[in-house]
């Protein structure tokens, strides 16, 4: 009888957090206040102007957000995403700078 390998059932780490398709995990710190540190970082390619519609592929800047979530296994947890702002590609839309969205749960 064959016996599974354990990494065969696996789960991917950014799948169990319910990070975003495009979002991916770089890492899981402890702080020394006992704090969950979470960097997570978008590798999104393109964003949509919410004024227009527009589809973006120039990227402005990018910035660090940071969100309290739920205590996790009694800890507190803070998760840091690194996200893109892109110049809106339609020039007559009023909105020149746009920050990537994400869904919510």
């Amino acid at each position: 009888m064959d016996v599974p390998h354990r990494h065969e059932h696996a789960m991917d780490r950014a799948t169990f957090l319910g990070l975003p398709e495009g979002v991916d995990l770089v890492s899981v710190t402890p702080s020394p206040s006992g704090v969950l540190l979470v960097d997570v970082v978008s590798r999104r390619v393109a964003g949509s102007c919410p004024g227009c519609g527009a589809r973006s592929e120039r990227v402005h800047s990018s910035y660090a957000r940071t969100v309290a979530d739920a205590p996790c296994a009694d800890r507190q947890v803070t998760m840091r995403w690194r996200v893109h702002k892109f110049r809106c590609s339609n020039s007559r839309c009023s909105q020149q700078i746009l920050t990537e969205r994400f869904p919510t749960h």
